[in-house]
Parts: C-alpha cells; sequence; structure tokens
C-alpha cells in the first residue's frame, strides 16, 4: 500500500511538472505573438486624447490609423493566441470604422479653424475690411469640406444641421451688413454667438468619439502588454 501511494506521488509530480513546463512554453508562444502584435500595430497607438477648447488639432496619428488600418487587419488573423476580448478590440479599432474617425478629426479641425478665422469668439465690432475677409474665409473652408468630401455619420446629424442653419443666419446677415456698408463705416457689432454655440456642440460631440477610439487604444495597448509579460499560460 506504501509502496503504491508513493507511485500515486511520483505521478502526481510528474503531472504538475509537466503541466508547468507545458505552460512556460504556451506563454513563450504568447508573448512572441504579443510582440509581432506590437510591431503589427506600431505607429498607430500613439494618439492622444482631444479636450474641448483645443486651439489646434493634430490629425497625424488619424490619418496614420486611417493608412494602415485595412493593412493590419488583413494581417490579424496571424495572431491566433490573443484572447477573445483583445482580438474583438483589435478587429473594431482596425476596421472601416478607422475612417470615420480620420474623417471626423478632419471634420473638427476645420471647425476648430473656422471658429478662430471667423474670429467667432471675438466681441469686438468688425469693420467692413475685418468682414469682408471673414466672407473671404468662411467661402474656403466651405470649399475645403467640399473638396475633402468630408461628412459626419448620422450620430451628428442633429447638431450638424443646427450649426448648418446657425452658420447660414450668421452668413446672411454678415452679407447683408456687408452690402450696405462703405470703407468709411464705423464698425459694426456682429452677432455670432449662435453659431459659435452651435460649432461647440458639434465639436464636444465629435471629442466624445474620438476619444472613445483613443480609450479603445489604450485598452489594446494594454492587453497587448499583458500578451508580452505573460509568465505562464494554461496548455490547454
Amino acid at each position: 500500500m506504501k509502496k503504491y501511494l508513493w507511485w500515486v506521488i511520483a505521478i502526481v509530480v510528474l503531472l504538475v511538472a509537466a503541466f508547468s513546463i507545458f505552460g512556460y512554453f504556451k506563454a513563450r508562444e504568447i508573448n512572441n505573438q504579443g510582440n509581432k502584435l506590437k510591431q503589427l500595430t506600431a505607429g498607430t497607438l500613439d494618439i492622444k486624447p482631444l479636450n474641448q477648447g483645443d486651439v489646434g488639432v493634430d490629425i497625424s496619428g488619424w490619418e496614420i490609423l486611417s493608412d494602415k488600418a485595412e493593412t493590419i487587419s488583413n494581417s490579424l488573423g496571424e495572431i491566433t493566441l490573443a484572447p477573445d476580448l483583445l482580438k474583438e478590440q483589435v478587429g473594431r479599432y482596425y476596421s472601416a470604422e478607422a475612417q470615420d474617425r480620420y474623417a471626423e478629426a478632419k471634420y473638427l479641425k476645420i471647425l476648430i479653424e473656422c471658429q478662430v478665422d471667423l474670429g467667432l469668439k471675438n466681441s469686438q465690432p468688425k469693420s467692413k475690411n475685418q468682414i469682408e475677409a471673414i466672407l473671404d474665409t468662411n467661402e474656403r473652408l466651405q470649399n475645403d469640406i467640399n473638396q475633402n468630401s468630408l461628412s459626419l455619420g448620422p450620430d451628428f446629424s442633429t447638431l450638424q444641421d443646427k450649426m448648418q442653419k446657425e452658420a447660414d443666419i450668421f452668413i446672411d446677415n454678415l452679407t447683408d451688413i456687408n452690402n450696405k456698408m462703405t470703407s468709411g463705416s464705423a464698425p459694426v457689432q456682429l452677432s455670432s454667438a449662435g453659431l459659435d454655440k452651435a460649432i461647440d456642440e458639434l465639436n464636444q460631440e465629435i471629442i466624445l468619439s474620438l476619444n472613445k477610439w483613443v480609450d479603445l487604444q489604450n485598452e489594446i495597448k494594454d492587453g497587448i502588454n499583458v500578451m508580452i509579460g505573460l509568465k505562464w499560460a494554461s496548455p490547454f
């Protein structure tokens, strides 16, 4: 009986040792795939979060993501040992939605430039020359949007329609004032609060959408780091 017990103990020890060894080598496989995923996604996981009130928007990170998304997406089948949640997150991040986020970033950049270049937050009275410059700037910004075929998804339609309505009112009033002014006319106080507020509201929604993508990016980075740093994994 005692001899039989020793055999049982020996077998258990061997099984535990084998389980540990196989788990170690499985972890090395996961480490290698984590490093491969890190190399595959290099340069696309460095986008910074945005804040309401930012004067400028750096869209370079969004452009890189948009340019590389399809190629990376087509290579994700090689990463077989990633957790299911990470696979789902990576699959979404590099899907066609990446192009949508890039379009949103470009649109946001133009909207912020619009507020600055049109002087919407500057309440100082404007001369005829300044009003003409604002009208020229508005035309340039509209051309930028049209030439780049920029558009937002249906989630933004209500706020976008509101902004467009306020923009039409602002430009119509501005054109009317400009037609009535002469070079010697006194500067006129413009009513831009409605358009400025509408743009702020649309900006905020775009920023929320983009920052959700930044959160997804950070979760992916954490997941990759877990894969790379794993010391042991179940061999099954």
